[in-house]
């Protein structure tokens, strides 16, 4: 992996805005055909997935399942002294190990097949001819440096009253982009799009806007240091069923709220009947004092 900062206008046959999953493995298959080929990244290599998604959730709950195999040693024939708890901030610590080994050697692989990586926030630049015959022309690439927002997204965030709101971490990085002077251009004769997603807000008619302390959404709940007495989450989907069956097996009260008939809609139902008998021994809550994590849109009035 190669970072530059350099002014000069660098051409690439392949030019990726976004790391991800999708950024990254385009940008390994096109290596591999001998292009050059280069990704502009705002954040970290591995996007969602691998630092606020499907790797740290897996971790997550495998870290359920540990405690869950602790608690009941004994009918194994394991004494254990004491009441087994659950310690959020080693499983955060183990989780954040896992996710930097992951990246690290993400970006070792990269590196390794001569991909560029640029840091920042990639833009395409207005086509400056209408000419059709200069149709086939490099494309351009703006380049704005986050150098400082990428430090505010190492920081170490904390218990759910101090989790901040992803929507204003969103409006914090680019008012840091548009001050930062450090931009650059490159260009390319093939772009593709790998931007990504970011959760999604509830309808304002709710009354449940993201606040980063009682209503969350996965980013922030995947940096939580401190175990929720309860929570309810709303959204039965694949993220949301993950959350429920990890704050279950840890010992928080799980409320799991669904517009649609089913939970998992879309999946298999042999597969979802599977989901829902295991959760059918638990039991709802009844306390004012909640977390909420939004994993999906509400349909409908709530509650």
């Amino acid at each position: 992996m190669t970072e530059t900062n350099q002014q000069d206008i660098k051409h690439h046959d392949l030019a990726i805005i976004g790391g991800g999953p999708a950024g990254y493995a385009a940008a390994l298959y096109g290596a591999s055909a001998g292009l050059d080929v280069a990704i502009v990244e705002m954040r970290k290599l591995g996007g969602t997935c691998l630092n606020v998604g499907c790797i740290p959730a897996k971790e997550f709950l495998e870290s359920a399942a540990v405690f869950q195999t602790v608690l009941s040693a004994k009918e194994f024939g394991t004494e254990i002294d004491g009441v087994p708890t659950i310690n959020m901030a080693e499983v955060q610590a183990r989780k954040q190990q896992v996710v930097e080994k992951l990246v690290k050697g993400l970006s070792g692989t990269l590196k390794s097949r001569g991909i560029t990586v640029y840091s920042g926030v990639g833009t395409l630049a207005p086509n400056e001819s209408s000419d059709p015959e200069k149709s086939g022309a490099p494309k351009k690439v703006l380049i704005k440096n986050t150098e400082s927002t990428a430090t505010t997204e190492n920081s170490k965030k904390s218990k759910p009253s101090t989790t901040q709101n992803p929507s204003t971490q969103e409006t914090s990085t680019q008012e840091t982009s548009t001050q930062e002077t450090s931009a650059q251009e490159i260009t390319a004769d093939h772009i593709l799009l790998a931007t990504g997603s970011k959760p999604r807000q509830l309808p304002e008619s709710t009354g449940l806007k993201v606040d980063g302390k009682t209503v969350v959404t996965s980013d922030e709940i995947l940096s939580w240091d401190e175990k929720p007495e309860s929570v309810a989450i709303v959204g039965a989907g694949a993220i949301g069923v993950e959350f429920a069956s990890f704050f279950s097996d840890i010992g928080s009260e799980v409320m799991l709220v669904e517009a649609l008939d089913d939970i998992l809609a879309g999946v298999d139902r042999d597969i979802a009947k599977v989901v829902e008998r295991s959760f059918s021994t638990g039991d709802f809550f009844n306390s004012q004092n909640f977390f909420v994590m939004i994993c999906m849109p509400f349909l409908g009035t709530f509650f």
